[in-house]
């Protein structure tokens, strides 16, 4: 016999008292053995694939795709000592030079945080910048975090929702250069499963 698919659609909050109203109902009436379910879960972080939560929350690797959709149209040629988790991707624009420097492994395997310094070279030239450092790691841009921080709410209200939207964002910090031969350098950290974004506008 084939089966027939049946999706059951539920206010918030209720999802669970509405699946053991039916398996109680089809208890009664001798029918359990011809259900099979495939419950979605309701928890926003629940280890599923995807760029946004249930609750269209975006998660880190949207905000990654949001740094490469920023990306310029120019890539920049870029000289580095090989690195086994370290990777660097450098674009311009007509207004801008972005950066993106990430440090990422396979599950399981060997991963630390790790020194990056950035050359830019051939800037000599070039009209003052203003430079700014985006990140994405375990303690910026990670709603999940501030889930974590506010109980895990397995149904979290509208208030929760906003404040996760708001741990989502991509924020701004300086990032002082300084002067070496011929360009600028930057300092920075990135870690275990981190993106760093160097921004410079002009």
């Amino acid at each position: 016999m084939a089966k027939r698919w049946y999706i059951v659609h539920a206010y918030s909050n209720f999802e669970n008292k509405v699946a053991d109203s039916i398996r109680e109902q089809a208890k009664q009436r001798g029918l359990s053995d011809l259900f099979e379910e495939m419950p979605l879960p309701s928890t926003p972080f629940h280890g599923g694939f995807g760029l946004l939560t249930l609750h269209g929350v975006p998660k880190p690797v949207y905000r990654a795709f949001q740094l490469l959709h920023q990306a310029g149209d120019r890539r920049l040629a870029v000289s580095a000592n090989p690195h086994p988790t370290v990777d660097l991707l450098a674009t311009r624009s007509d207004d801008r030079i972005q950066v993106v420097v990430s440090n990422h492994n396979v599950p399981l395997a060997p991963i630390a945080e790790e020194p990056v310094t950035i050359v830019l070279a051939g800037l000599s030239g070039e009209a003052p910048l203003r430079t700014s450092l985006l990140k994405i790691d375990a303690g910026h841009a990670n709603p999940k975090r501030r889930w974590q921080e506010l109980g895990s709410p397995e149904y979290p209200d509208a208030a929760t929702i906003s404040e996760l939207l708001r741990a989502s964002k991509l924020r701004r910090a300086a990032l002082p250069g300084r002067r070496v031969d011929d360009g600028i350098a930057f300092d920075l950290t990135v870690p275990p499963h981190g993106v760093a974004a160097l921004e410079m506008r002009r």
